[in-house]
């Protein structure tokens, strides 16, 4: 899963970073996340239309978060928009981007988690596929998205990704 975090305060934004990455890694998924702390640099962020979770702060300098929103639907129209603001005046104008939710900063720990579980329960209910592997006697599921291709090497199976020359897992299977 790819991730934009996008907060003009650098300390909250690897906060944030730290708070999602740390969620994801609880639940074995595999996870790449940019921070950027401006607008700017996230929309020179290159293949922008791979992200499929952003969380952006509506207040901040040059691009606002809500412009910064539609822009980002434009290049990736099924993005989840999770907005991050100090102010709560700022949570009606996420509607006219479609925001999945609007979470204030002063919260951000307990209402996080949360926010993160419904939107990966309902990426796995509206259709995402997922190759669902037995790893160190768990059960991992991982996007197909995320899957370049896998690789047979005598029993085991070596599932690839982004990384060359980096398994994202292996198990021991058959490819059939």
């Amino acid at each position: 899963m790819h991730i934009l975090v996008c907060d003009d305060d650098a300390a909250f934004a690897a906060q944030m970073d730290e708070y999602i990455s740390e969620w994801f890694r609880a639940r074995e998924i595999q996870v790449q996340s940019t921070v950027c702390t401006s607008g700017e640099q996230l929309l020179a962020t290159p293949e922008l239309e791979r992200y499929q979770l952003a969380f952006l702060d509506v207040d901040m300098p040059g691009v606002n978060g809500m412009a910064l929103g539609r822009r980002l639907r434009q290049i990736a129209p099924d993005i989840v928009l999770v907005y991050i603001s100090a102010y709560l005046e700022f949570a009606p104008q996420g509607y006219t981007v479609n925001a999945y939710r609007y979470l204030l900063k002063r919260d951000i720990a307990a209402q996080l988690p949360s926010c993160l579980e419904d939107i990966y329960a309902s990426m796995m209910q509206a259709g995402t596929k997922t190759l669902t592997v037995h790893h160190n006697r768990e059960n991992i599921r991982i996007p197909l998205g995320q899957i370049y291709y896998l690789e047979s090497d005598l029993r085991k199976i070596n599932v690839y990704g982004e990384t060359l020359h980096k398994p994202l897992c292996s198990y021991y299977g058959k490819l059939t």
